[in-house]
């Protein structure tokens, strides 16, 4: 996820436990991003072990 600098600009990885991460950025293309992350390879690897990937938005408040 780090490398596809033409997806995102400034990111973070939290460790949450052994098995869990938090990755934060700040997505400036979305299909850039879901390329590396959707293509067959990728997929059967999650499948295999057990990767499961819960995405959010967030948008700042106030004005």
């Amino acid at each position: 996820m780090s490398t596809i600098s033409a997806a995102h600009t400034g990111w973070i990885v939290a460790k949450e436990s052994d098995h869990s991460l938090v990755f934060l950025a700040s997505i400036t293309d979305f299909s850039a991003l879901s390329e590396p992350m959707m293509n067959e390879e990728q997929v059967q690897w999650d499948k295999n072990n057990g990767v499961e990937y819960i995405a959010y938005t967030m948008q700042p408040m106030g004005g």
